[in-house]
C-alpha cells in the first residue's frame, strides 16, 4: 500500500493580525487628537466670547453747597422807640453759627444721571418734638415775651389747627425738586385750585411725620430756619421754599358775620367752609382774593428794623363770613416762605378775627392797630419772643368757649 504523500500544511500569515494592531493603535492615536482638538475648541471659545466683568457700582462723590452768607447785621434800635415791656432784656436774633447746607451727590461723568441727589441724613423714627404751650403771663396787649413754639405744640386736648410740614425743595426721598419763587407762586395756585388736596404734597414733597396743634396764629417775624425747625426737621430741610397747611372743624359757640384780618411773609391763604376768604402776603395774591382794606402795622414797638409800615406786615381784610353756632365751621390755613433772602431769610404770621362791618380804632402808642387775636379757645397767655404786632386777647373773642 503506497502511503500518501504529506501535503504540507499552511500557516495562516500573520500579516492581517498586524494590520488590525496597527489600526487598533492608530485610532486610539486618532481619538486621542480628536478630544485635544475639541478640548482646545472649548477652552478657545470661553476665552474669546467670555462675558464682561461687570462694572463697579457708580461711586457717589458728595459735594457740599458752599454755606448761605449770613444776612446782613441788624440796624441800631430805633432810639425813639422802646419795648413794649420796659423790663425786658433786648433780644437779639442771631443766625445760626453754622447753617445746615443741603449736599448734593454728583455721579461720575460717565454716569448718565437725570434728577439731583439731596444727601441728607436719614430721618429718625421720632423727631425732636416741637412742644410747649403759650407760659407765663403778659398784658391783654400782647407785650410780654416767653417759651413756646408759636408754630404749634406736639399734642393737644382740645380741638386746635393740625399742621404738616411741607419742604417743596425736595421730594420723599430727597431728590432736589430745583424750586424757584415762580415755580412755587404756580404751585401753590394749582394746590387751591384743586380743593387744598394734601394728597400730591404728600406725595411729591417731603413732609413732617407728625402734625403741630395751635390754637392762634400769632408767629413773630424771625428767620425762615424755624419753619423747618418747629417740625424737628433743621436737620433735613434749609430754609425757604416750604409750606405749613393747618386744618380744624370746630362747632362755634358766636353767631354773626366776622371777617379775617392779617398778614404773612411770604404767603398766607385762609378759607372758610371751602371758600378763600383772604390772600395776604408779601407777595401779590396769587388767588382772586382782592386786598381792599387794611389795618396799617407797624413799625412796632419791638420792631428792631423799623420797617416801612406803607409797604410791610399791614393786615389785609378778607372776606365776610357768616357763623352760626353749634354749626359745623371748617377753616383751612396755608401759610409758606419762598426764597430766603440773604441765605436765611425772614417768616411771620397772623390773623385776626373781626366783627364784619366794625371799625377798629384803638391803637397803640406808637400809632398801630390794636386787633383781636384769632384764636378757638380763650388764652390770655400769649407769649412770644421777637417781633409782633400789638393784639387782644379777650375771651369773648374766642371762636370756642372755655371746655
Amino acid at each position: 500500500m503506497t502511503a500518501n504523500p504529506k501535503v504540507p500544511v499552511t500557516q495562516p500569515s500573520a500579516a492581517p493580525e498586524k494590520t488590525r494592531e496597527r489600526l487598533r493603535s492608530y485610532g486610539f492615536l486618532l481619538g486621542a487628537i480628536f478630544l485635544h482638538v475639541v478640548l482646545f475648541l472649548l477652552v478657545a471659545t470661553w476665552i474669546i466670547f467670555a462675558p464682561p466683568a461687570e462694572p463697579p457700582d457708580a461711586i457717589f462723590a458728595p459735594v457740599a453747597i458752599k454755606p448761605p452768607p449770613p444776612p446782613p447785621p441788624q440796624p441800631p434800635a430805633n432810639s425813639g422807640g422802646g419795648s413794649q415791656n420796659p423790663t425786658e432784656p433786648q433780644i437779639q436774633v442771631t443766625p445760626p453759627s453754622n447753617p445746615v447746607s443741603i449736599v448734593h451727590s454728583i455721579a461720575p461723568s460717565n454716569f448718565n444721571v437725570e434728577t439731583t441727589k439731596v444727601n441728607v441724613p436719614t430721618l429718625p423714627d421720632s423727631f425732636t418734638e416741637a412742644s410747649g404751650n403759650s407760659l407765663g403771663q403778659n398784658g391783654s396787649d400782647g407785650s410780654g415775651l416767653g417759651a413756646g413754639n408759636p408754630f404749634g405744640s406736639g399734642a393737644s386736648d382740645q380741638v386746635a389747627f393740625t399742621g404738616i410740614f411741607y419742604d417743596l425743595k425736595q421730594s420723599p426721598d430727597h431728590v432736589s425738586t430745583k424750586m424757584t419763587a415762580d415755580k412755587e407762586q404756580a404751585l401753590l395756585k394749582e394746590f387751591f385750585a384743586h380743593g387744598w388736596s394734601e394728597a400730591e404734597f404728600k406725595r411729591n414733597y417731603l413732609s413732617s411725620r407728625k402734625p403741630l396743634f395751635t390754637n392762634e396764629f400769632m408767629i413773630p417775624f424771625q428767620y425762615s430756619t424755624a419753619g423747618p425747625a418747629a417740625f424737628g426737621l433743621q436737620k433735613v430741610s434749609q430754609p425757604g421754599f416750604w409750606a405749613i397747611v393747618y386744618h380744624v372743624t370746630i362747632k362755634p359757640t358766636r353767631t354773626g358775620d366776622f371777617c379775617l384780618a392779617g398778614f404773612g411773609d411770604d404767603f398766607l391763604v385762609v378759607r372758610v367752609n371751602g371758600t378763600i376768604v383772604l390772600d395776604s402776603g408779601w407777595f401779590p395774591p396769587i388767588t382772586d382774593f382782592v386786598r381792599d382794606k387794611t389795618y396799617p402795622h407797624g413799625p412796632w414797638l419791638n420792631d428792631r428794623e423799623n420797617r416801612d409800615s406803607t409797604t410791610y406786615g399791614n393786615a389785609n381784610v378778607g372776606d365776610k363770613f357768616h357763623i352760626d353756632a353749634g354749626q359745623d365751621l371748617t377753616m383751612d390755613v396755608l401759610i409758606s416762605d419762598a426764597y430766603p433772602a440773604g441765605g436765611i431769610g425772614r417768616i411771620g404770621y397772623f390773623l385776626f378775627l373781626l366783627e364784619a362791618d366794625k371799625e377798629y380804632t384803638t391803637k397803640d402808642s406808637q400809632g398801630n392797630y390794636v386787633l383781636p387775636l384769632l384764636q378757638l379757645h380763650p388764652d390770655p397767655n400769649v407769649k412770644r419772643e421777637g417781633e409782633y404786632p400789638p393784639f387782644t386777647c379777650n375771651p369773648g373773642d374766642a371762636l370756642i368757649g372755655a371746655q
